[in-house]
């Protein structure tokens, strides 16, 4: 137990194991002024993002198992005598936190508890909440939230319960054997502990934390790590499903960027993101494409650096689906970004995507 600020905080950190797993690198983020390291579990050949710092957090209620709490800045918990100050590692990414907390549930094991719903950054403070006002990190402004599209819980950088029950309930893949970030509860903080009402947070599992698009996972040696038959096995059955539902004039429409909400070890991350519509045919193919095209864009941004397991995973995705796709090995892997950068890299997206949207219909009809 150590004591900052006159707080007993109690440091919760899975020392034996945090200890056995092995140091990569270290990497400054200068836009949230910290510095991340990658860490690997060389047992399951699992990498991490961790702060270097550890990160003081407030937990409710006192002597649950960290799983079963709710989490916030301590800025929210310093007048009330409810919750439980504790030190761990962990990283911190949008509305979400990853804390270092190895287990299992059901049989499967996991290295990272992530909490969805604890405050998103804005101007410099992370997991900040306002009910008033929201921080636009593409301005770098506060705007009201009136001015703001949006649930309410996503406004807040929280989750608000009606949202968090949908999404733990509502799983268009929970029957497909389909990769997918595994739910294990919602839990829910009682009005008046809290300066907001409603209020819940997901609980998920994770092997590794780092996204398709991470900017830290950007090397050869390092993507050499990621399974390319991984990733391709798990888009040729999310092909086939696609094919099954348009059958049945329905298809999975996604939204976000997919290469932004997937791991490097192929799974889906949000649930929220994803459902299932009926509608004309016009449109179930466009949503069919779009989303099947950004799960190719998140295999091939995954391993930008990595030519050579880029080439098998085209070539093993065409294999099993037969839809042309070895030809996009000879392409610069930017384009496929969800939102390149450079203009004549968002000029070449669209002619590919239109490309494979052509082949991808093809399929859905054959």
């Amino acid at each position: 137990m150590i004591q900052i600020d006159n707080k007993n905080i109690r440091v919760e950190i899975p020392t034996e194991y945090y200890n056995k797993l092995q140091f990569i690198k270290e990497i400054t983020d200068d836009k949230q002024k910290r510095e991340i390291q990658i860490w690997k579990d060389e047992d399951n050949n699992s990498f991490m993002l961790l702060e270097t710092e550890p990160i003081i957090l407030a937990t409710y209620p006192k002597g649950e198992k960290l799983e079963k709490r709710i989490i916030v800045h301590p800025r929210y918990a310093s007048n009330t005598t409810e919750f439980e100050f504790i030190e761990v590692r962990g990283f911190r990414n949008g509305r979400t936190i990853d804390i270092l907390m190895p287990g299992t549930h059901n049989g499967e094991a996991y290295n990272l508890l992530n909490f969805k719903g604890v405050g998103a950054w804005a101007d410099g403070n992370h997991m900040f909440i306002d009910t008033d006002r929201w921080y636009c990190e593409n301005r770098l402004k506060w705007k009201p939230l009136s001015e703001v599209k949006g649930s309410l819980g996503r406004k807040w950088g929280l989750l608000s319960q009606e949202e968090g029950t949908k999404e733990l309930e509502y799983n268009i893949f929970k029957d497909s054997n389909i990769l997918q970030t595994t739910h294990i509860r919602l839990n829910y903080m009682p009005n008046g502990v809290l300066p907001f009402s409603e209020v819940a947070q997901l609980v998920r599992i994770l092997n590794t934390n780092i996204r398709c698009d991470s900017e830290y996972f950007h090397t050869n040696a390092l993507q050499r790590n990621i399974n390319y038959e991984i990733f391709a096995f798990a888009d040729a059955k999310l092909f086939s499903m696609q094919k099954e539902l348009f059958s049945e004039n329905k298809a999975i429409k996604s939204i976000g960027s997919i290469s932004n909400n997937r791991y490097i070890d192929g799974k889906l991350t949000d649930r929220e993101n994803y459902s299932i519509i009926i509608g004309d045919e016009k449109s179930l193919i466009n949503h069919a494409y779009d989303f099947s095209f950004g799960l190719i864009s998140s295999a091939i941004v995954a391993m930008s650096k990595n030519k050579a397991d880029r080439r098998k995973y085209l070539n093993l995705l065409q294999e099993k689906t037969k839809i042309p796709l070895v030809h996009y090995i000879f392409e610069n892997p930017e384009i496929f970004r969800e939102n390149p950068d450079k203009l004549n890299f968002s000029i070449q997206r669209s002619a590919l995507a239109q490309v494979f949207k052509e082949d991808f219909t093809a399929y859905l009809k054959g």
